[in-house]
This record gives C-alpha cells, sequence and structure tokens, in this order.
C-alpha cells in the first residue's frame, strides 16, 4: 500500500494530540476536585505541570494546524487557510448600490484604507501608525467594556473616526454609501466601529452606516453565489444555563414570542451536540451562554453549553477549533451574551492566523451565512433588550440592517444609551443577506 501522504499523517497527529488533550484536561479536573484537607505536599507540583502540559499539547496543536494552512496543496487541505485573494475588479461586480468595501492596513507610521465602490477605487493614507492606533484601541476597550463612560470615552472615539472614517469620507467616494463591508486587521478586529463618533455631526457611525466585517474580501464573493435551493427553517434559541444566567431565560422566553415557531431548548435540552445538529441545519440558531476565552490557545475558547451523552463531541464546550471542523448551513447565528467577536484578550494581538480568529470568523469559514457576535461581555438585561430589538427588526430587514437599526434604537432609549450595550454587536456576513 501507499505510504500516507503528508496531509493524511498531519490528520492523524492532530487527533492524537486532541486524545492527548483531552486526557490531561480530565486529569487536571480530577485533582483539582480533590478537598483542600487531602491535598498532599505536591499538588501544587502535580497542578501546574499538568497545566503546562496542556498548554503545550495546545500550542502544538495549533502550529499543525497553521502549517497545514501554509502547505495546502489542494482544496480539501485548505480547510484552515481562509479565503482565496481576489481582485478588485471581482469583487466589484458583486456589489449592490449603496455599498462599499473598506479595507484597512496599518503600517509602522501610516494607516492605509482601500476603498472599493461599484464605481471606483480609491486609497487613502492617513499618517498615524500601529502603535498609536493600538494605544487608542486599549484605551476605547478599556472605557466602553463597561457601563458609565460614555463622556470619558468621547474623546477617543472621536480621534479614531478623524483617522478612520473622516479621510475617507472626505474623498467623496462614500457620498451615496450607507452600508460599509469592514475588512479590518489587527488591533482594528477589537475596534467597536458602530461607537465611532463624528465631531462635526454628533452622529456615531452606527447613526450613517450599517456595518458587517469579513475577514478577507474574497469571503464576499463565496457569499453571494446563489444559495441553494430550500426553505429556511425556524430559528432555534439556546439558553443551557436559565438559572445561572436568569436574564437568558428571559432572553429566550422573548425570542420565542416575537418570532414565529421558534424553537427553545432551555437547561439539559441546550447541550453541545444539539447546537451541533441544529447548525447542520438550514435554521437560524441564537444562543444565549458565555464563552470561555484561552488568551495562551486562542483556538481553544469554547462556547460553554450543557455535557450530554455523546462523548468528547457533547462535553459541555464547543472549541473554536472544533467549530472549524464543522459543515455549518445555518443562515445566520446570534451569539448572546459572551465575548465572542474578540481574537485575544482584551484587544491583545494574535497574529499567527489572523483569519480564524474569532468566533464569528470560524463560523464564518465553517459555512454560516452571518454571525452576530460580541466584543466584550454584556450585562445580561442589555443583552436581552439588544436582542429584542434585533430580531423586531430581523422580521422585515436584512442581518446588517436590522444590527444598525437595534444600536440606534438603543442609543435613543434612555436607560441603554450607553455604548455599552449597543456597540459591542458586530456582524460577520453579508451586509446584504436578506431576512430569514
Amino acid at each position: 500500500t501507499a505510504p500516507p501522504t503528508p496531509n493524511a499523517r498531519a490528520l492523524v497527529e492532530r487527533e492524537r494530540l486532541l486524545r492527548e488533550i483531552d486526557v490531561l484536561v480530565a486529569r487536571l479536573a480530577e485533582i483539582e476536585q480533590t478537598p483542600r484537607s487531602e491535598r498532599t505536599t505536591q499538588w501544587p507540583q502535580q497542578s501546574t505541570e499538568l497545566t503546562r502540559r496542556i498548554r503545550e499539547a495546545r500550542s502544538a496543536y495549533e502550529a499543525l494546524v497553521v502549517h497545514q494552512a501554509e502547505t495546502a496543496t489542494s482544496a480539501g487541505d485548505r480547510r484552515y487557510n481562509g479565503v482565496p485573494a481576489a481582485d478588485a475588479a471581482t469583487i466589484r461586480m458583486v456589489l449592490q448600490p449603496g455599498e462599499a468595501v473598506v479595507e484597512y492596513y496599518a503600517t509602522t507610521d501610516t494607516l492605509v484604507i482601500f476603498v472599493l465602490t461599484r464605481d471606483r477605487l480609491a486609497p487613502v493614507v492617513v499618517p498615524v501608525g500601529a502603535a498609536e492606533l493600538e494605544s487608542r484601541v486599549r484605551l476605547v476597550r478599556g472605557l466602553l467594556g463597561s457601563p458609565g463612560r460614555t463622556e470619558a470615552s468621547r474623546a477617543a472615539l472621536e480621534r479614531l473616526h478623524s483617522s478612520l472614517v473622516r479621510p475617507i469620507e472626505r474623498t467623496g467616494v462614500l457620498r451615496r454609501t450607507d452600508r460599509l463591508v469592514v475588512i479590518p486587521h489587527g488591533v482594528l478586529t477589537h475596534l467597536p466601529f458602530p461607537a465611532l463618533l463624528d465631531s462635526a455631526s454628533g452622529q456615531r457611525f452606527a447613526e450613517r452606516y450599517a456595518l458587517a466585517r469579513l475577514p478577507a474580501a474574497g469571503m464576499l464573493l463565496a457569499l453571494r453565489r446563489p444559495a441553494a435551493p430550500g426553505p429556511v427553517g425556524a430559528i432555534a434559541v439556546l439558553a443551557p444555563f436559565p438559572d445561572r444566567l436568569p436574564a437568558t431565560r428571559v432572553e429566550a422566553e422573548a425570542l420565542a414570542r416575537i418570532v414565529p415557531n421558534a424553537e427553545l431548548y432551555r437547561g439539559i435540552a441546550a447541550t453541545e451536540d444539539r447546537l451541533r445538529r441544529l447548525l447542520a441545519q438550514p435554521v437560524p440558531v441564537h444562543v444565549a451562554t458565555h464563552a470561555a476565552f484561552n488568551s495562551a490557545n486562542p483556538m481553544f475558547s469554547g462556547l460553554a453549553l450543557v455535557t450530554g451523552r455523546g462523548g468528547s463531541r457533547d462535553n459541555g464546550r464547543l472549541d473554536l477549533h472544533e467549530v472549524l471542523e464543522l459543515s455549518i448551513r445555518s443562515p445566520l447565528i446570534f451569539l448572546s451574551g459572551c465575548e465572542t467577536a474578540v481574537g485575544s484578550a482584551r484587544a491583545t494581538a494574535f497574529d499567527r492566523m489572523e483569519d480564524v480568529t474569532t468566533f464569528g470568523d470560524a463560523f464564518l469559514l465553517s459555512g454560516a451565512g452571518g454571525v452576530v457576535a460580541t466584543l466584550w461581555r454584556i450585562d445580561d438585561e442589555g443583552a436581552a433588550a439588544f436582542a429584542d430589538a434585533f430580531y423586531r427588526h430581523l422580521s422585515k430587514r436584512s442581518a446588517a440592517d436590522a444590527l444598525a437599526l437595534a444600536q440606534r434604537d438603543l442609543i435613543r432609549h434612555p436607560r441603554w444609551r450607553d455604548p455599552y450595550y449597543w456597540a459591542a454587536y458586530t456582524l460577520s456576513g453579508d451586509i446584504a443577506a436578506k431576512k430569514f
């Protein structure tokens, strides 16, 4: 028989590493459950050693995935290799009136912005470097990540608007545009664009533009291919922890009333296996839970669900690397209440594999039509209020429009107008995706 191909050997090694990680994690959980009164003097050393081995095994797994992407020679090998490049002329052909693609590249001392519409390609150079941008984004994230900092954040948001938005508006290229596909890179993937503030008009970015993010411009071509025929099923709503997170129960029940024929899965019904099976169907999926983010090994960040009886694929945690193995058919996934749109802890960088640094991008790359996620953890009641507004608009508008309209609703609401409650929400996907 022929020897196994390099790709086959890599797949075997990935499976071995995942099994090893599962064993180590189970062993660590077992010793950490040891009552304090029964812990020996070796307990700290054992815990530290297991933690080190888990981190090393996870790093080895991530490195193997990246290596496969970099050395892929066939379409089947390129599962983690993001989206192939597409030239401006090809992308322009799929743009609709009122749309523009905006891509940002930060260098040491300049920011280069490319704006593409149906009519023109406009490059813009702004004299602000990557380090300064990172400092500004960190400041904004720190201010907006908790409520009550609206006034303190105004100056920083105005400065970012003057660097990121005003220069391209001055060219006139966005004169008849109100829907933007933004492709951020580096630290800008962590920026809450909807909160940017125009010092001249006093308008927020979300009040002027509907916004969708993509990891690469070529993704737009894939998203705008004709969809497979067939009806879209009723929305499925999962709330794994309605008692521990009571606002998620309220949110889930409210959505079941708002959305006709919604299927509601609460508590023990909201297992990882249930979510996997729903994602494989042409149904919108709403998950009200938290994400456990792993800053050391981002691909092992996971969505918290209920443990079922399906073994390692049903252990109550859907990791990002597992998302990338799925074949998703859901036209829209809404990840509510959890920090799912960030690729690393609190605006830090993760440059080894930019295209799969967030849950939104991972679901998108695995076939989802669109993903709503958040840049920071939202207050449960605020998350419920936002979801309520979003789905009311989604019954008549596209996902991007519904998101922008929901943000505008909260901006005008006396209780929820603080950017903390609405600016964290992002849509990864097609800016023109139809309502569901």
